[in-house]
């Protein structure tokens, strides 16, 4: 999906309705930037009690915490 958009008098973005719609009240969106290209991505952090259940009731080593976490994000990005 592709818009076109135009910068406010003050620097404001206004969206779209179907960009905004895809987002809640307080949602953390990451803003990057590179030369004269903006991307928005909005974050979906991980819960650990989503993460939790994997570890089987044991407790793991730092380098298992972040296996599981780079595996949690794999997942999430597959379903985007």
């Amino acid at each position: 999906m592709t818009h076109i958009i135009q910068v406010g008098p003050n620097g404001s973005l206004i969206l779209p309705k179907a960009i905004r719609s895809r987002f809640k009240p307080n949602d953390e969106v990451l803003v990057f930037v590179s030369k004269d290209t903006v991307v928005l991505k909005k974050l979906h952090h991980a819960k650990l009690s989503e993460l939790s259940h994997r570890t089987k009731g044991r407790a793991m080593p730092m380098h298992g915490i972040v296996n599981e976490i780079r595996r949690y994000r794999q997942e999430r990005k597959s379903l985007s």
